[in-house]
């Protein structure tokens, strides 16, 4: 990411225990939530609680997940190409999202800081936009492929026509009974 989490932490870069960093979490934030109430300082202090848990979530979800093929170093070299290769903006915005949830709501400080990141990265206001809210809310790729290139399945119909075909017998069955009943 653009934002070094473990330094904004106050850690060496490396592999933590989600329990280390929540103790570091905590150590770093009580002396902030006191300065919020310092008149001067209380926007500085808001401004740093929030890179502060960002970065705390960031590092908690990076630290619980498992290592997979493709994230293991390929070699001990920091200079190998293969090791370097920058992370796609849009895997960045999304880390960045879910790193700035709260509670599962996404403050509009935030949001706006996303928007911002978002647009150093090179993407519109609108395709930031539109990563939030698959983010958050779990949609299907809205900026991948598109959906009209991709053959649709043909839908069941039998049962639709069916019932359309059931319901036209019961009422010629109920329009004859009622010309039986008048004797026209």
């Amino acid at each position: 990411m653009a934002r070094d989490h473990f330094a904004t932490l106050g850690l060496t870069p490396g592999d933590y225990a989600p329990v280390e960093i929540e103790r570091q979490f905590h150590r770093l934030r009580g002396p902030l939530v006191a300065t919020l109430t310092a008149p001067g300082r209380h926007a500085a202090a808001r401004a740093e609680l929030e890179a502060l848990y960002v970065a705390y979530r960031a590092l908690s979800r990076a630290s619980t997940t498992t290592p997979t093929r493709s994230n293991l170093p390929i070699a001990d070299d920091a200079t190998h190409p293969s090791r370097v290769r920058a992370q796609a903006p849009e895997a960045e915005l999304r880390e960045l999202i879910l790193a700035s949830v709260e509670d599962g709501l996404l403050r509009h400080s935030r949001r706006q800081a996303i928007i911002e990141h978002a647009r150093a990265l090179g993407l519109g206001e609108f395709q930031a936009q539109l990563y939030i809210a698959q983010t958050l809310y779990g949609g299907a790729d809205v900026l991948g492929p598109s959906q009209a290139a991709q053959p649709r399945r043909r839908q069941r119909t039998g049962p639709a026509v069916a019932r359309v075909a059931a319901a036209g017998v019961l009422a010629l069955a109920v329009f004859l009974a009622l010309l039986r009943w008048s004797g026209v």
